[in-house]
């Protein structure tokens, strides 16, 4: 039977491992995420074209690799992370409106597609050539009559 002691050190490392990850995702937040969240926080679940375990840049300082789930449809763009790294984190959802295509650049493992993202420009992203295929699909269907 494990004495008090090692359940107390048991509870304190757990304890401490989830605070440092909480603490940890609350940062990274503050590199873009959470000011788009200000204008863009998803309200419906997502819905259209899944995208799962996609690579996103968000500006220079925050990357999210292959842990973020890209929803493109007929309104917009859905993008949220894994449920493990959400916190400070919530769903997004930015109508095509306020997704503008900057350009193309090579990225080590292939092309990346640049993208402005909010009106005015709250931060840019930067995708994967399927994604940017699906933003390009999604985007000539609408109608800008």
């Amino acid at each position: 039977m494990p004495s008090s002691d090692s359940i107390l050190i048991t509870l304190i490392s757990i304890g401490s491992f989830l605070s440092l990850w909480a603490l940890t995702c609350l940062f990274i937040s503050f590199f873009g995420w959470g000011e788009l969240a200000k204008r863009h926080r998803a309200v419906l679940p997502a819905e259209g074209t899944r995208h799962s375990g996609r690579s996103l840049s968000l500006g220079r300082l925050a990357s999210y690799n292959a842990c973020v789930t890209i929803h493109t449809n007929r309104s917009g763009l859905h993008l949220a992370l894994f449920p493990i790294f959400r916190i400070a984190h919530p769903p997004l959802f930015i109508p095509w409106s306020a997704v503008r295509f900057l350009k193309q650049r090579q990225g080590m493992l292939g092309p990346r597609f640049l993208y402005d993202l909010g009106t005015p420009r709250v931060r840019r992203i930067s995708v994967q050539a399927d994604v940017h295929q699906a933003i390009q699909e999604q985007q000539s269907g609408i109608d800008r009559s």
